[in-house]
């Protein structure tokens, strides 16, 4: 099994809300979701690897953010 790191350190807004600056790209995520790895960036978004906690459970989700996604009629 793969090492696990340390999730990454986050601003805390109103609501609990987490705002992450990762590969120079700003996520503002629930307060359930902590950041654990960067996994890549490309010419359509930046991938970061995140743990999510809903009732007492915990899994890991891939979460993609698109910049300028309404720019391009492809993603719009």
């Amino acid at each position: 099994m793969a090492k696990q790191m340390p999730p990454l350190k986050a601003e805390v807004g109103p609501g609990g809300k987490k705002t992450y600056k990762v590969l120079g790209v700003r996520f503002e995520l629930p307060g359930n979701f902590d950041i654990v790895d960067a996994l890549g960036t490309g010419a359509y978004g930046t991938v970061v690897a995140a743990k999510m906690q809903v009732e007492g459970e915990e899994d890991f989700v891939a979460i993609k953010k698109i910049e300028r996604a309404f720019e391009h009629k492809v993603f719009a």
